[in-house]
């Protein structure tokens, strides 16, 4: 088993076993929020999480964690959007992360 960090990768090989993490900063405080889509079957979402700035203020950034497992041979599409529940997504707010999983 091998963690490959792709936060700042558009495109990523692994092999089945391997765990992918992105990691994406966040300050919940503004209403801006990360959300993960994952389209097809050869990686799926194994956790997400929120760590804390340790800068006690209100507003204070902190960081948004996905870790995501290589569970069977082929391709996938990873989508992060940043944006407010309430509000349209632009597309400047989008991360796309092209995925091929070998055995």
């Amino acid at each position: 088993m091998t963690e490959i960090d792709v936060t700042d990768q558009n495109a990523a090989t692994v092999h089945v076993g391997d765990t992918l993490v992105l990691r994406l900063a966040e300050t919940p405080s503004t209403g801006f929020t990360w959300t993960i889509d994952v389209t097809g079957t050869a990686i799926e979402l194994a956790s997400d999480t929120r760590t804390a700035n340790p800068d006690p203020r209100p507003g204070a950034p902190g960081q948004r964690v996905f870790v995501l497992n290589a569970t069977a041979p082929g391709h996938a599409d990873v989508s992060a959007t940043l944006a407010r529940p309430w509000e349209p997504v632009s597309v400047s707010e989008t991360r796309h992360l092209h995925v091929a999983v070998q055995p």
